[in-house]
């Protein structure tokens, strides 16, 4: 009924941090994600996730907290460029994906779909961060994003969609 607060916490190291998104997992923590300057971002174990570095000016970010709000796990997700994750959604069998934008050269993995260039990313995860399922790229082929995406699903068949506006090269 929002009569009182049920925990607080917060996400970022020593640089600039920008959460943008968040959801409940079907296990009920609550996977956050955004972009962070920080090579100090909490939560970031040295082995068992996608990348235990900050590799570039800005990299995406995943954290898993509990469902009382302890911070359990943490993940860069990027490339030498600037990266952000602007959606995070989940399948009916916990597994997360998240999708944002990149100027670096997002990695295709295990993809039947991609487009070489393209600055947009979508990425199937495993829920305990340690790697990708899959991961592509979308849009046209570009120095920079081209496509603001404003919305973000996952359907109970697994199929992703996308929107958002833009495109010219």
């Amino acid at each position: 009924n929002l009569s009182a607060l049920l925990f607080s916490i917060y996400i970022g190291g020593k640089g600039n941090d920008a959460a943008y998104v968040e959801d409940l997992a079907p296990n009920g923590n609550i996977y956050v994600a955004g972009g962070t300057e920080s090579t100090d971002f909490p939560g970031v174990p040295a082995s068992g996730v996608i990348s235990s570095i900050n590799s570039g000016v800005a990299d995406g970010f995943v954290s898993i907290l509990s469902s009382n709000g302890v911070l359990l796990k943490s993940t860069y997700v990027g490339t030498n460029g600037i990266d952000q994750v602007y959606g995070i959604k989940f399948d009916k069998n916990g597994f997360p994906y998240i999708m944002g934008q990149t100027t670096g050269n997002w990695p295709v993995i295990n993809a039947p779909y991609s487009n070489a260039g393209a600055k947009q990313f979508i990425a199937k995860l495993q829920p305990d961060l340690s790697g990708y399922l899959y991961s592509t790229v979308f849009g046209s082929a570009s120095p920079y994003p081209n496509i603001s995406p404003v919305a973000f699903l996952v359907d109970r068949c697994e199929h992703v969609y996308v929107s958002g506006w833009g495109g010219k090269s």
